[in-house]
């Protein structure tokens, strides 16, 4: 069994595993607790108004958290409590407390709030508070790492104890490491942390669709007077062992961010590290992925798209291959009358490179045709080009000056 305890500064700073605690925060203290490699539970909505199989907005699911205060007072799995004065819904506060039962601690009057006891001579001593866990990750389970942290407000001069336990039946249950133990002096330093990490090895595997119990049992550890310290549990997380996906590093494995693990991630769904050909476009850093690093067929050996050299142009006379469309322009003069004399003049040009970048159709001529080599000034505006306009204009006007 590997067993660590640290403690943590007054007023929650980062617990043992914050950083990652964050990223992996998926599974809400308000739904099932399916086991996976990595859960943790998110006791941000709870606001210690009691207890539900269908939970209200700050409730907790009891067909998840079962809690003993004394021998008389039981909240069973599936049961319900709540409502004014009740032992199972103090409401919410930042300590220093006198009402028995379970409150939800906001333990560094910020918002982190962990699932809270107050102890008195009737309320949790002794006590348990369980959390029931479901596999159905299609396999047995045959280890689980727990973390979490115990704050505690040693606002009294009385000692407490906390122990970690676990149990395949909710009946008999075996302790986890060595129990926690309160101070017996009073201090003013608040809620003080100390961070837990324990792996349970069942006695037997936990089946695919079995279910495990995991609780936090308490008691009077020393001193006198009605008063205990104030107790909270907050940042439960479990973490299948041997797995990928759990964000540790088990053996074999290249990378494990857990559920931040992803086929477009830096650390891909297999925990092995994203490299360039591996056939998985990483986001952010590649724009292709072919499963090669051979040039010339659409993404280059650093994974960007190769630009075909056939599908842009530079400039031709001011058209380029983003703006392109066909221009044209006609003039035509004749003079019939008398029937004796005739003449025509027309000029026509067109140039046509694709498509108008204004979505204005074409006009099409029989004029001279752009090869790209020469340079054609031309105008797509449709009304035909002011320049062979003024010549078609200045042979009309020749030829009737002719007749005259």
């Amino acid at each position: 069994m590997r067993t660590s305890v640290l403690t943590s500064g007054r007023i929650r700073g980062l617990s043992l595993f914050a950083g990652v605690g964050v990223a992996l925060a998926t599974q809400p203290a308000l739904a099932d607790v399916d086991l996976a490699p990595v859960v943790q539970i998110d006791l941000s909505a709870f606001d210690g108004s009691g207890f539900d199989p269908e939970p209200a907005a700050g409730q907790l699911d009891s067909d998840d958290w079962s809690v003993r205060l004394s021998g008389s007072s039981v909240l069973d799995f599936g049961g319900t409590a709540g409502g004014a004065g009740s032992d199972y819904a103090r409401g919410i506060s930042t300590g220093n407390v006198d009402d028995p039962g379970v409150w939800a601690f906001d333990i560094d009057g910020a918002g982190t709030i962990a699932f809270g006891i107050q102890p008195t001579d009737l309320a949790f001593t002794p006590g348990r508070v369980v959390l029931r866990l479901v596999n159905n990750t299609g396999a047995d389970i045959t280890d689980v790492q727990v973390e979490y942290t115990l704050w505690v407000n040693n606002d009294v001069g009385r000692s407490s104890t906390v122990s970690l336990e676990h149990s395949a039946d909710n009946m008999a249950y075996t302790a986890i490491g060595e129990p926690i133990v309160t101070p017996m002096a009073a201090d003013r330093d608040g809620f003080v942390g100390t961070d837990v990490v324990e792996v349970i090895t069942p006695e037997t595997p936990i089946p695919d669709g079995g279910v495990y119990y995991i609780s936090w049992s308490g008691d009077d550890a020393g001193g006198a007077g009605p008063a205990r310290d104030e107790l909270g549990i907050e940042g439960i997380t479990f973490r299948l062992l041997d797995v990928c996906g759990n964000g540790l590093m088990d053996k074999g494995e290249e990378c494990d961010d857990g559920l931040m693990n992803a086929d477009t991630a830096a650390c891909t769904s297999t925990c092995t590290t994203a490299v360039c050909g591996d056939g998985l476009v990483q986001e952010g850093v590649e724009e292709c992925d072919d499963m090669n690093t051979d040039p010339g067929d659409g993404c280059a050996a650093d994974c960007t798209v190769e630009v075909d050299p056939g599908t842009s142009s530079g400039s031709d006379g001011g058209t380029t291959a983003a703006d392109s469309g066909s221009a044209s322009a006609s003039a035509s003069g004749a003079d019939t009358s008398g029937g004796d004399a005739s003449a025509s003049a027309t000029a026509t040009a067109s140039a046509t490179a694709g498509s108008d970048d204004s979505g204005g159709g074409s006009d099409e001529g029989t004029g001279g045709e752009d090869d790209g080599s020469g340079g054609c000034v031309c105008n797509s505006s449709g009304g035909g080009s002011p320049l062979w306009a003024a010549f078609g204009a200045f042979g009309l006007a020749l030829l009737r000056r002719r007749r005259h």
